[in-house]
């Protein structure tokens, strides 16, 4: 039953980072070569627009997913008075995210209670410029740059291996658990 829950859950905020913070790609990049594709990214700072980004303090309502007021118990937010980032009780059923200063993108940090205990999520965009280790992009960046919109859900524990972290991925509103 939870797990039914928190799957609409992602896929709410996955939706609302995808359709209502701006997301600008695909990049125009058919038949460029790697260098070239590399120049028109570096032009272009952010998959998301810049004005539309800020939707994501503004948050989205859980209130219709029966069951997830009970679960979903805490988001990431930064703070107006101390500006500082810091996790706070979710009110009126209302999940707020921020901008991450790294890369940009819009992501939501959720405390979830299952069963007792307190879970952290991340769900976070796919960086369409994310490069492996020989500098070329990685597959899922190439999709993002075509396009496709995926989110990434993680869990933030710091006991957990960070191989072992990511709990899901969203391509397109279809939710793969791992």
């Amino acid at each position: 039953m939870e797990a039914k829950i928190m799957a609409e859950v992602y896929l709410r905020l996955h939706n609302f980072i995808y359709r209502k913070c701006g997301f600008t790609l695909p990049l125009k990049c058919k038949g460029l070569s790697h260098s070239e594709v590399s120049r028109i990214i570096q032009s272009a700072p952010s998959a998301f627009s810049t004005d539309k980004i800020w939707n994501i303090y503004k948050g989205v309502s859980i209130t219709n997913i029966k069951g997830a007021k009970k679960l979903v118990i805490k988001h990431r937010i930064i703070d107006e008075q101390s500006g500082k980032i810091l996790f706070k009780d979710i009110i009126k059923g209302k999940v707020m995210g921020f901008v991450t200063l790294k890369t940009g993108f819009p992501i939501f940090h959720i405390i979830i209670n299952y069963k007792g205990n307190e879970l952290s999520r991340m769900i976070m965009p796919q960086n369409p410029w994310r490069q492996n280790i020989n500098g070329y992009y990685t597959g899922p960046a190439r999709a993002a740059q075509r396009g496709e919109q995926i989110s990434w859900v993680m869990d933030t524990s710091d006991k957990i291996p960070i191989k072992h972290r990511w709990v899901a991925k969203i391509t397109n509103d279809n939710l793969e658990y791992f």
